[in-house]
């Protein structure tokens, strides 16, 4: 057997040899290939990126110049340019002023006169000898330096009846984070580089946490050609590939792509064909093996039948006719029999107990896996509920912010609908005007009531008409196309009485199940019916809202009112309208449920408490009643305003009750009206102004006449603020909140005039 076991090794060392070396030379091929391939695309991926960036570069600077062209047709700088004794502070005011609107860098107004010139620049003051060493960027986009900062400017002239007369520039700050911007869709390091590429360049803006100038003069001093080109950068030795791009006349980029990565990956690649080589040599092996055995089977077919014998095989036979084989061969099942049913035996019994014990830590490992999955879904579920938060917060906070301000507008559409409405004569018209009426007033209580929100304030109870306020909200999600083929069924009780809500709150929970109603209906049948009840149990008003849609199963009927519980798909609802529903109704006290549900649709029931007998608000009494007796006709009046449309509005309503309207666009003005038109009967002043307020302008009026003073009335969009309550209650004036009705203005001038007469 030994003489055979030497001719099996002779082949095998022979084959595997051969096999080995062709193993080597493809490996060796194929990661050169992948790692030439690898270069290649990390070249054109740096191109591609330097097309991008300038690409990017030059849209920035066209929207540059769509900006410098609209500041160049605006007419305060126009007039600016066009005075010949202005003064720098104006244009410096104007220029702070125009650039703090637009969110600029840099703002650049450049005139024929010396005193016509000014920069303003975010967080720099630049001296007068920057500013008149300053050139002027060319049209397309050019580089400044001013005081240390770099800058990437357009300018446009300004003209006058075809007659050029200055130049307007704006520009933005070449800084780190300008770069910085692009990392999300440029993945290579980018430096932005100032001076012509021959020569020495100095460093703008990098995306790199570390750059020198030494490192700069090491790429620029390796690169040979324009396309990309491999450099080793100190003082770590580190490879890029290097790419540089002119953007402008001194502005360059430069555009570093790290080759660290492809030679990991091209590394890993060689890694993986070490292994697969290695698999395939020891399978090779292993054939090679199977194929000098084949050759020596028959001669070894005497030993093999032993071995089998005694490994367990005990019925085994060989035809072998050699008579000391088979005596060998008797010898050894005579001897292993034995023994080897002992073995088998107790193989079987180790085999048995290791299946128990198996089975027992599977079933362990399951269970320890399902409770672990439950602790992640349900740690998603609370992270995803906690963001969900955080942004209705900030959207909270952001509301707090502009609310007040669409009050402004909101006035003008209330005055100007109800004036178009007392001016029409054609029914239908007059309607349409009322509705518009009514809409804006509605979106003012809305306003109220995000401001509300914002600074987390409960509701404002007043006498609400049930029946009514249902209607409006039914109306509104009726407007809407997709919901006409929804009927409404209404069974109102019509001796409601007032009950004591905040409507706009309570109108919004109204809305909200309505909505919901009529989304399942239109879903299911695209079609269906609305049945709104209202009626009296107890001492508790009951609303209730039925359709008849599909129902809803009762899992889905007992997390209705969970926040961020919804049945639709994703990015199709939030999951907060039927509990926003549910937290209103609890803040007035009441409480809604699912009433009933199923094939046949689902009723939701909203109750609250009922007050039998409500006062009409005092205040509406004293609104209602008015001035009586009193005559507003020749009153003088100043109206004091910075939004052009109100003024005009207010005028427009106090000149046809007879008054004499006088307008100011700020507290300066109306300080010149004062001092050239005399005494006035009664004013109107905005208490949020830009430049002086209302607050400085009282302070003024009542140095000067402190009657005068007494017959202020501020106007303001935020009531609501702490620092405007104090100051309405301080100064002890009347005060109308945007947005109001336009009789209010009339009854204001008969109540002011006749306490001062």
């Amino acid at each position: 057997m030994n003489r055979f076991a030497g001719i099996r090794e002779r082949i095998s060392v022979t084959v595997m040899s051969l096999l080995i070396l062709l193993t080597v030379a493809v490996t060796w091929s194929v990661v050169g290939l992948i790692r030439r391939n690898t270069f290649a695309e990390v070249s054109d991926l740096v191109r591609q990126e330097s097309r991008t960036f300038k690409l990017l570069h030059q849209r920035r600077a066209a929207e540059l110049l769509v900006r410098t062209r609209f500041l160049a047709a605006e007419p305060k700088i126009i007039a600016a340019l066009g005075t010949p004794d202005i003064d720098r502070e104006t244009v410096q005011f104007l220029a702070d002023e125009i650039r703090g609107d637009g969110d600029l860098d840099f703002l650049l107004i450049r005139g024929r006169h010396p005193q016509a010139a000014a920069v303003s620049m975010k967080g720099i003051r630049p001296d007068a000898a920057a500013m008149a060493a300053l050139k002027l960027p060319r049209l397309a986009g050019g580089y400044l330096v001013i005081d240390d900062k770099d800058v990437h400017a357009v300018s446009v002239p300004v003209s006058i009846g075809g007659m050029v007369v200055g130049s307007v520039s704006i520009g933005d700050f070449i800084t780190d984070a300008h770069v910085r911007d692009l990392k999300p869709i440029i993945s290579s390091e980018i430096i932005l580089c100032v001076g012509p590429m021959e020569e020495r360049m100095r460093v703008a803006a990098t995306t790199l946490s570390r750059v020198s100038q030494t490192r700069i003069d090491a790429a620029l001093a390796a690169v040979t050609s324009p396309g990309p080109a491999e450099v080793v950068l100190p003082p770590d030795r580190e490879r890029f590939l290097f790419q540089s791009l002119a953007l402008d006349d001194h502005l360059n980029g430069c555009f570093l792509k790290s080759l660290e990565p492809a030679e990991a990956a091209v590394n890993a690649v060689l890694k993986r064909a070490v292994v697969i080589a290695a698999c395939f040599l020891i399978l090779s092996f292993l054939a090679v093996k199977r194929l000098s055995e084949a050759l020596t089977r028959p001669i070894r077919t005497l030993a093999e039948g032993t071995a089998s014998i005694a490994a367990g095989n005990l019925d085994i036979r060989t035809d072998v006719r050699s008579p000391t084989e088979m005596r060998l061969l008797g010898q050894s099942f005579n001897k292993m029999a034995e023994r080897i049913k002992d073995l088998l035996a107790a193989e079987e019994r180790a085999k048995a107990g290791l299946e128990v014990r198996v089975v027992e830590r599977t079933a362990e490992l399951v269970e320890s896996n399902r409770l672990l999955a439950a602790a992640h879904h349900d740690l998603k579920e609370q992270t995803a509920k906690r963001i969900q938060y955080e942004k209705l917060a900030g959207l909270g906070t952001l509301a707090a912010g502009i609310a007040h301000e669409i009050n402004n507008p909101l006035t003008v559409v209330i005055g100007r609908s109800q004036a178009l409405s007392e001016s029409l004569n054609e029914p239908l018209a007059k309607k349409t005007a009322e509705t518009i009426s009514r809409a804006a007033a509605r979106c003012g209580e809305i306003v109220k009531s995000i401001l509300r929100f914002a600074r987390q304030e409960g509701p404002r109870r007043m006498p609400v008409h049930v029946n009514l306020m249902i209607d409006l909200a039914l109306e509104t999600i009726q407007t809407r196309e997709d919901f006409k083929s929804i009927r409404i069924v209404r069974d109102y009780r019509p001796d409601l009485p007032y009950v004591l809500m905040d409507e706009v709150l309570m109108q919004q929970a109204i809305f909200n199940v309505a909505l919901n109603a009529f989304q399942c209906m239109r879903e299911s049948r695209g079609r269906g019916t609305l049945t709104a009840r209202t009626g009296v149990a107890g001492k508790k008003l009951r609303m209730s809202f039925a359709d008849d849609g599909p129902g809803m199963t009762a899992e889905v009927a007992a997390r209705i009112f969970d926040p961020f519980f919804t049945t639709k798909d994703v990015g199709q609802g939030s999951g907060l309208g039927m509990s926003v529903a549910h937290g209103i109704v609890e803040q007035h006290g009441g409480n809604i449920f699912v009433e009933k549900t199923g094939p046949a649709g689902t009723t939701v029931t909203l109750e609250v408490p009922l007050l039998t007998e409500i006062p009409f608000p005092e205040e509406e009494k004293q609104r209602a009643a008015g001035p009586r007796g009193v005559s507003i006709k020749d009153k003088r009046v100043l109206v004091v305003d910075d939004e052009r449309d109100i003024r005009d509005l207010m005028k427009s309503f106090l000149e046809h009750q007879g008054c004499h309207v006088t307008c100011a666009e700020s507290g300066e003005a109306a300080l010149e009206a004062l001092r050239g038109a005399g005494d006035y009967d009664i004013l109107f002043v905005d208490v949020r102004m830009p430049g002086m307020d209302g607050s400085e302008l009282y302070r003024q009026i009542t140095a000067r006449s402190g009657g005068l003073a007494s017959r202020i009335v501020f106007v303001t969009g935020d009531t609501m603020s702490e620092e405007t309550q104090r100051f309405l209650k301080d100064t002890g004036c009347e005060s109308i909140t945007k947005p109001f009705k336009m009789q209010l203005l009339a009854e204001m001038v008969g109540k002011v005039t006749q306490a001062a007469g």
